[in-house]
This record gives structure tokens, C-alpha cells and sequence, in this order.
């Protein structure tokens, strides 16, 4: 019986575990990890050598995303400074989003651009630019 009731001792603290681990973070956005996990498998490979997609395609996305890449490495050089020095970098974002922080007593943003995020840390009147994905 001594056995049982410290079995259930040990469930129920692991689903206190369980419940305060989120630790106030929004929720997962699942379009992202299905662009994540996709730009993660390689082109696949035909019968004679060749790419299934043709060179001039990739090419040509190449040259659209270059615009975003310069965008994302101007965002990245922001990093450690105020968000005031990444809105004139590169502008504002097209969406955002502030949750409590885990780390602190401020709040952790995310800063939707087109193309990549930015996580911001803001506490009072401050807001430090930390990553950019």
C-alpha cells in the first residue's frame, strides 16, 4: 500500500512538471515547422543525375531571395542593440508578438518580416534586439 501511494506522489509531481513547463510561452505555429522541416530535406535525385527541378528555376528564386537575405543580415548586424536600430535597418515587421518572459520580468517578442523573425527582449522602456531566424 506505502508502494502505491508514493508511485502516485511521483505521477502527480511529474504532471506538475509537465504543466509548469511551458512557462507562459504562446503556442507552437505549425506553418513554421512545416517550412522548417521542409528546407531540411535534400532535392531529390532522378534516374540520370539531374535535380527534379530545372536550373533556371532555382536561378530565379535565388535572385528573389536575395532581397531577404540582405534584409536578414542587416537584422542580424542589430543584434545586442536596441530595436529602434533594426526599425531603421530594415523597417518595421509585418507582425509581432509579446509574451511573458521566462528569463526576466519583461517580455520576449517575435517580430515577423517577411522571410525571417526576429526575438526581441523588451523591460520597461527598453527593447534589445537578441536573435534573428
Amino acid at each position: 500500500m506505502n508502494i502505491r501511494k508514493i508511485v502516485v506522489l511521483i505521477l502527480a509531481a511529474a504532471m506538475m512538471l509537465v504543466l509548469f513547463a511551458a512557462c507562459g510561452s504562446e503556442e507552437a505555429d505549425i506553418s513554421d515547422l512545416e517550412v522548417k522541416t521542409a528546407s531540411a530535406v535534400p532535392p531529390i535525385k532522378s534516374a540520370n543525375g539531374n535535380d527534379n527541378a530545372p536550373a533556371e528555376a532555382s536561378e530565379s528564386a535565388q535572385a528573389e531571395a536575395a532581397p531577404e537575405n540582405e534584409e536578414k543580415a542587416a537584422a542580424e548586424k542589430c543584434i545586442g542593440q536596441d530595436v529602434e536600430a533594426l526599425y531603421e535597418a530594415v523597417g518595421y515587421p509585418v507582425s509581432s508578438e509579446y509574451a511573458s518572459s521566462c528569463l526576466g520580468s519583461g517580455e520576449d517578442g517575435e517580430l515577423k518580416y517577411d522571410g525571417f523573425t526576429v526575438y526581441t527582449y523588451k523591460e520597461g522602456d527598453s527593447e534589445t534586439v537578441q536573435s534573428v531566424e
